[in-house]
């Protein structure tokens, strides 16, 4: 059994004390990095809109953070983060570039769903992203299969929400179904815990490591998944929730 940690949402601000919406998103991040270690993962798998406005400090405070979990840490960026200065700055020992990679018996597929020019926050996949994928699932078909990304590639039922989701996601849900090696797909955004099942394969939404969105999730806690893949192709996973009180005394932005 190989056990990962996926972290989502975390936007952080170059300055640590700034709040999102009254909520001290350094704070609540440095608590659920300490359920993290006591959950004792054998990697981390972050998701996407780690920076709330692309900073480069943000990062740095991110792998101060992480890097003495000593473990790999994978990740993919969101709609909030800036690609280029992540590549560049999630890096050293324990930071992992890869975007395929064996774990165990698994294949894990982690896709940039950012599309640059959005001005409402939904995603999409460039063409050559969808090339990649494809044949990744036939170049792999026996390995079990888990797919990530930042944004959630179905509709969850809240307009507003559904108008920032996946571009094309029947497209993407059509793929994946043709692929039966594929278990699960992850995904942040969405700022809340979700499950729907489509066909044989699992959509599961995580908690923000903030704020969470109301509509979805009446826990409004700061937490993470812990996902636990089995060598014969089963998986579990659950939602751990950090109880976490914001000081919200601190000077506040609104998220863009």
């Amino acid at each position: 059994m190989i056990t990962l940690a996926q972290i989502t949402d975390t936007h952080l601000f170059a300055d640590k004390n700034t709040l999102m919406r009254g909520w001290p998103t350094w704070e609540s991040l440095q608590a659920v990095v300490q359920a993290v270690a006591e959950a004792q993962p054998d990697l981390v798998l972050l998701t996407g809109d780690l920076a709330d406005q692309g900073e480069g400090k943000a990062y740095r405070h991110l792998v101060e953070l992480l890097e003495p979990l000593n473990l790999p840490i994978y990740w993919i960026p969101g709609n909030h983060d800036d690609g280029s200065k992540m590549a560049n700055m999630l890096t050293g020992e324990n930071f992992c570039s890869e975007k395929t990679f064996r774990l165990g018996s698994w294949r894990l597929l982690l896709l940039d769903s950012v599309l640059v020019e959005s001005q409402i926050g939904q995603g999409a996949l460039s063409e050559a992203s969808w090339q990649w994928l494809e044949n990744q699932l036939e170049n792999y078909g026996d390995q079990p299969t888990l797919i990530a990304l930042h944004h959630h590639p179905l509709q969850i039922g809240i307009d507003w929400m559904d108008m920032m989701q996946l571009q094309e996601s029947e497209r993407f849900q059509t793929l994946i179904a043709r692929f039966r090696q594929v278990k699960l797909v992850i995904f942040g955004h969405i700022h809340a815990k979700f499950l729907q099942r489509l066909g044989t394969v699992d959509y599961h939404g995580t908690p923000s490591t903030c704020i969470q969105v109301a509509d979805l999730d009446d826990e409004n806690l700061p937490g993470f998944r812990m996902i636990h893949l089995a060598e014969d192709g089963t998986y579990k996973t659950q939602v751990q929730r950090v109880a976490f009180a914001p000081n919200r005394t601190r000077k506040s932005t609104m998220p863009h």
